[in-house]
């Protein structure tokens, strides 16, 4: 049931009396689902069995409602979710944060086959990452002084406004200028370039669409997740699905959360990598127990629990030991 996606597995078949009840992979709507033990929905409660939450039946819609159904925040909960270098999930800096003050920011990895063709994947992106970097942080500063020269605060540029900004140059250089419009550019290509519609000012949508075409993904920086190609039915599937997960993760998961969720970082180890090499099966071992520890340290460091008899809490290395 755990593995049956649309498309790729048949749906697992369930006889409910007279009824035929289909079950796909939960991880369709949400595959980290940390709240299901919050409130009454799954508590093991007398006073929250179904048959005293059902009585009503007039209230059946608003016991449906995700605040009552999980409105109770269980401190009890501990989640696991795993990330890699490539499948980022929403708001991962914060448990880089916590992996990186305990555990460093360079990883030892083994010499397997799998690490072989990461490395390669990755030396082919390091020079394109680099470009991004620099243009995007070009584009930042250009937004600045695109800002600082908006006299009208109309929220679109006219030319004398742009004529403004290009003077800024102690915050956009001219490196930056011909980074983002090339040697040869002058006041008037870099505005005809950007005023897309011709109506003689630029707009915020006409700056953005200059930005996603010269690479820099502003969209995917706001909402979270990156544009999709799509040339097939399965690609559509794929960022169809990709894009419902991260709108509903939005809706569920909120600050609270990260403080019961020990984050796995994984590396170039992703989700689709099942042919592993023992060495592979060490280092994601070795990531989960680390994680751990990260865990234990930033939980015991920031609500300082009472230390149980015959505890002791060690300190240096980072390291919790209990005996």
């Amino acid at each position: 049931m755990t593995v049956s996606v649309p498309g790729v597995f048949e749906p697992v078949r369930y006889y409910n009396g007279a009824h035929v009840d289909m079950y796909v992979d939960g991880g369709l709507l949400l595959n980290y689902p940390i709240h299901c033990f919050d409130g009454w929905w799954l508590s093991m409660k007398p006073e929250n069995g179904f048959l005293q939450k059902l009585c009503e039946l007039k209230a059946l819609s608003k016991l449906w409602d995700k605040n009552v159904r999980f409105g109770e925040y269980n401190d009890k909960t501990l989640g696991v979710l795993l990330y890699t270098a490539e499948d980022h999930e929403i708001n991962e800096h914060v448990l880089e944060e916590r992996r990186i003050q305990t555990q460093g920011g360079e990883l030892k990895r083994p010499e397997t086959r799998l690490t072989q063709i990461k490395r390669k994947k990755k030396k082919l992106k390091a020079g394109a990452e680099s470009m991004y970097t620099k243009k995007s942080d070009a584009m930042g500063r250009f937004v600045q002084v695109l800002s600082q020269s908006d006299f009208d605060t109309s929220a679109t540029i006219d030319r004398s406004e742009l004529e403004s900004a290009f003077r800024k140059t102690t915050i956009f250089t001219r490196e930056d200028a011909v980074t983002l419009f090339g040697e040869d550019h002058t006041l008037d290509s870099v505005f005809d370039l950007l005023d897309k519609d011709k109506d003689g000012e630029i707009s915020m949508l006409e700056l953005i669409r200059f930005a996603e075409e010269t690479g820099i993904q502003l969209w995917s920086l706001f909402h979270g997740y990156g544009r999709f190609e799509v040339s097939n039915i399965a690609e559509y599937l794929t960022a169809l699905q990709e894009t419902i997960l991260t709108n509903v993760k939005r809706l569920y998961h909120d600050e609270r959360d990260f403080d019961r969720t020990i984050g796995v970082y994984l590396d170039y180890i992703e989700g689709s990598d099942i042919a592993m090499e023992p060495g592979d099966k060490r280092f994601a071992i070795e990531q989960g127990a680390q994680a751990a520890r990260s865990y234990l340290h930033y939980y015991v460091r920031k609500f300082k629990p009472p230390l149980k008899k015959n505890a002791i809490l060690r300190t240096e290395n980072v390291k919790l030991s209990v005996i």
